[in-house]
């Protein structure tokens, strides 16, 4: 599909999975997007190659599947967790931590123009971290899953019904 034609089409998520040649994420994909549209949080259109999830008005993961773009990533979901703090106890418990703490993404200047270029500060779950990519704080606490297999999908499901719960 054309860039134009994507543009003007917002093609939704479950056609252009179909375009990855890669059977498993084809496979792994459809179903993270069959869960969020089963559990009310549809996966929409948002710009080229990129969907959200709403919850409460307000996103609560992303997907991405431009394979150019994110090579050698081929997809990548990205959770918003504004309000891990609630539910800590249970990342804690499950030792799911280590699994947050490796996905959080460092500042790799993609302008060094921005007054953000370096990265920021930020603790997540009690860590303190540097260098934290302002996009990251300014979606609140965004964890990215880059080509996430079916345990990593367990897991960010469970994480996002968790937000969910939060928020209300």
């Amino acid at each position: 599909m054309s860039k134009s034609a994507t543009l003007k089409t917002k093609p939704k998520i479950e056609e252009v999975i179909l375009e990855y040649t890669d059977v498993n994420i084809r496979e792994v994909a459809a179903e993270f997007a069959e869960y969020m549209q089963a559990n009310k949080m549809p996966l929409r259109w948002a710009s080229k190659d990129r969907y959200k999830a709403l919850h409460k008005k307000t996103a609560i993961c992303w997907v991405d599947l431009n394979q150019r773009a994110l090579s050698p990533v081929k997809w990548r979901i990205s959770t918003v967790l504004t309000n891990i703090d609630k539910y800590e106890k249970f990342i804690f418990n499950e030792g799911w931590q280590d699994f947050i703490f490796e996905k959080v993404k460092h500042c790799k200047p993609c302008n060094p123009d921005r007054n953000c270029s370096g990265g920021n500060k930020l603790s997540i779950l009690g860590k303190d971290f540097i260098g934290i990519c302002q996009n990251i704080i300014f979606h609140k606490i965004r964890i990215g899953f880059d080509d996430p297999n079916e345990e990593d999908i367990s897991r960010i499901k469970k994480l996002v019904e968790l937000e969910k719960q939060a928020r209300g």
